[in-house]
């Protein structure tokens, strides 16, 4: 039975004087909430059904309590409370609640009282004012929630400023004061250390009554404590806690709207902090000639063998042994970018997994990527003073896995620059490409670098799509991410196969968990619109090994709207209508749909191509390739020792003791089959420690001879065999049995 409509705040109010005259002990005692009225408290249901008889007669059975009631009751201006409690609550309590709020007033809460709640973010407001925060959006300013200990935090930089934390006996507070013997009573909780401090600061727990009426000299104290904190961290940009800032409550400092709705209906916790006081924190190593973070931003687990392909410990082997699930990882990719790039966690610790390149189980830990992080570069981390001693920065990062404390992890994540934002006239606020910004190629050496970036310059700044050709190894693969970073440009990074098809690039019809069908964009179209929000985008795009694919049947009708002209697919979106694409127009707004896909005029495709397989270029139509410029990145025209040195100084490994032989084994390969410095310092690295140079040769250079005659093979075999750190009889057999060469 529903509550009828025509009891008004009048019948309420007779309802609450009956109750009054009967006593309220003969009543039906209220469950969960109480309404207050004249500083008395009445059961919702006994209130609605008094009131029921007074104005129909009859009485009222089977109404449902909670919600239905309290909106009822709310809705003529009544006020609500939870038993027991002086926590008002809003319309919709029960079903707010039972979508992950968390409520912040009233028992086994955070604040006993409103009036405590008030004035916490009052006093709250006041503190970061001090702190030169004058609105929600400061990256320096974080406000976490932590479920497990119903605490508030604010942390200005890495230091926490201010807590609020539940109690039995009452809310506890936390805040930093310089040390002082007037405080010699309460619990420190911590003592803040930061190199260069000339003060000892300590973080105290204080009831929040004492905090109330704090003494003008604690007030001082606080205050000045406060400054001394803004001078300490005038270099820092960024709170390390911003990740996992809680919008609602940062914006209910300032804003006394949100302040009153969280107040009564509670607020969202979908970004509360799950503390876990075992967590680990890791730094892991990647050489991006082996894997980089963009490789595995596709949410699967990442095996990461603890042995090489030796079989040796990896350097610091105990930290494998140590990681366990949920584990911080900060990564970090090492030469040419030497920078940290995003943040995951383990899934799984030390375990045995099937690996390629080991014949048996090898063991190694799991890990997941989980965001990007603005990247923090080598030098600005080992410029910290608070970071000497950390175990990558003591050992040049040279390892794989390294253990952190939790101070060095937040302490480097905070170097991370806060995004800027973008100002423009444009919708959604896409940022305008600079095509005069000179491109800077990192980490990379070529004997031709100035020609390369002027022509990779020029033809970007004249709107063409570019590819790179040239031999394996020559680097440009990394060459396209340094044009992208270069110009600040977000990209997506593929490699092409001979199965593509306008499927995999365009988009098409994929089954959804129903069993129906759905338009989905493929990898060009992704790179204009984010498929969840259906936001304006430019990422660039980079294949790599273009000339694996079938182009043109790959390309399809995207060579149209490559040269301005607009397509129609034949496919439909979820709204119903064909899916377009069409290029940028002059002060056109970019449309917020699932059908039309607008190729912003600044958008580039950059790709690369091994000019091995010469066939695959030529068969190219004319139709692909004059939307393209092609720019040959080639292999150095003379190889000596000089040269070997400058690239082992960019590869830091300076003090390889096998120059000469390296040389020389560029040069009997390039005889055969021109290869790239990339692939020769795979060689560097795999005989940097021992000089296994057949080794180093059947893993990384003998796969390149596919093609070649069997008298080139065994030709290439004799050469090498006349250097002294080559095996020629382990190396003849292997170039016997993998080409399989009549003898």
């Amino acid at each position: 039975m529903t509550i009828p409509s025509n009891i008004t705040k009048e019948h309420i109010e007779q309802a609450l004087e009956k109750i009054d005259e009967i006593g309220i002990e003969n009543v039906r005692p209220a469950t969960k909430f109480e309404v207050l009225h004249n500083d008395k408290r009445y059961p919702p249901k006994e209130v609605l059904r008094f009131a029921n008889e007074i104005a129909n007669g009859n009485e009222l059975n089977n109404f449902s309590g909670g919600d239905e009631s309290n909106n009822f009751l709310i809705d003529r201006e009544f006020t609500i409370v939870l038993k027991d409690t002086d926590q008002i609550i809003g319309k919709n309590y029960t079903k707010n609640k039972s979508v992950n709020r968390e409520l912040m007033i009233g028992r086994g809460n955070i604040f006993h009282s409103r009036n405590e709640a008030d004035w916490a973010f009052d006093f709250t407001y006041n503190l970061v004012t001090e702190l030169g925060i004058e609105g929600p959006g400061d990256e320096r300013l974080s406000v976490t929630y932590r479920k497990g200990r119903k605490s508030i935090h604010i942390n200005f930089c890495s230091w926490l400023v201010l807590g609020f934390s539940h109690n039995k006996q009452g809310t506890e507070v936390r805040l930093p004061f310089t040390e002082t013997s007037e405080l010699d009573g309460y619990e420190i909780d911590y003592n803040f250390k930061k190199m260069g401090m000339t003060k000892k600061v300590n973080c105290y727990v204080l009831p929040l009554s004492d905090v109330q009426s704090l003494s003008k000299t604690l007030e001082e104290n606080y205050k000045e404590t406060l400054q001394y904190i803004v001078e300490l961290f005038e270099n820092q940009k960024r709170s390390p806690y911003r990740h996992h800032n809680h919008d609602q409550l940062e914006e209910a400092i300032f804003n006394n709207e949100m302040r009153k709705e969280i107040f009564m209906n509670g607020f969202e916790i979908g970004d509360a902090v799950e503390e876990d006081e075992d967590v680990q924190y890791f730094w892991l190593t990647a050489n991006p000639s082996i894997w980089d973070v963009s490789k595995i931003k596709n949410g699967e687990a990442v095996f990461y063998t603890a042995y090489n392909e030796k079989g040796n410990k990896r350097r610091i082997f105990h930290a494998f042994e140590s990681a366990q699930p949920k584990d911080k990882i900060i990564f970090y990719e090492s030469t040419p970018r030497r920078e940290i790039v995003a943040i995951g966690e383990v899934v799984e610790g030390l375990h045995k997994e099937e690996h390629e390149g080991f014949p048996e189980l090898v063991d190694g830990v799991s890990f997941r990527y989980i965001r990007d992080v603005k990247p923090i570069s080598w030098s600005q981390v080992i410029e910290v003073d608070e970071l000497k001693n950390a175990n990558p920065i003591k050992n040049g990062a040279q390892g794989s896995l390294f253990e952190l404390t939790k101070e060095e992890y937040e302490t480097i994540l905070a170097l991370e620059e806060p995004e800027e934002q973008e100002i423009s006239t444009r919708d959604e606020g896409l940022k305008k490409i600079d095509f005069n910004t000179p491109i800077e190629i990192r980490g990379l050496h070529f004997e031709d670098k100035q020609l390369i970036m002027n022509q990779a310059q020029t033809a970007l700044k004249n709107g063409k799509n570019i590819i790179l050709t040239g031999p394996p190894g020559t680097g440009k693969s990394k060459l396209a991410k340094e044009i992208c970073r270069s110009f600040e440009v977000d990209y997506q990074m593929t490699t092409a196969t001979s199965d593509w098809s306008t499927y995999e690039t365009i988009g098409g019809y994929r089954p959804e968990a129903d069993g129906t069908l759905s338009f989905k964009p493929g990898l060009f179209l992704s790179c204009f619109k984010n498929s969840n929000t259906y936001k304006q985008q430019n990422e660039w795009l980079i294949i790599d090994e273009m000339n694996r694919a079938d182009i043109d049947k790959a390309f399809g009708s995207l060579f149209s709207a490559l040269t301005g002209d607009s397509i129609s697919l034949p496919f439909t979106a979820e709204s119903g209508k064909q899916v377009i694409v069409r290029p940028q127009k002059d002060n056109m707004t970019f449309p917020k749909n699932d059908y039309e896909y607008i190729i912003p005029n600044d958008w580039r495709l950059i790709g690369t191509m091994n000019t091995f397989d010469k066939a695959s270029l030529y068969e190219m139509s004319y139709a692909f390739m004059r939307r393209f410029a092609f720019i040959p990145v080639g292999v150095p025209k003379v190889i000596s020792d000089e040269l070997v040195e400058s690239y082992l100084t960019q590869w830091g490994i300076e003090q390889h003791s096998y120059i000469r032989p390296l040389t020389q084994t560029w040069k009997l390969i390039n005889e055969k089959r021109q290869i790239g410095p990339a692939i020769v310092e795979d060689i560097a690295k795999y005989t940097v420690e021992d000089g296994d140079f057949t080794s180093a040769i059947i893993l990384y250079v003998m796969p390149q001879f596919e093609g070649l005659m069997d008298h080139e093979i065994i030709e290439f075999v004799n050469k090498m065999g006349e250097l002294t750190e080559i095996d020629k009889e382990r190396l003849h057999n292997f170039a016997v049995d993998f080409f399989q060469i009549k003898e």
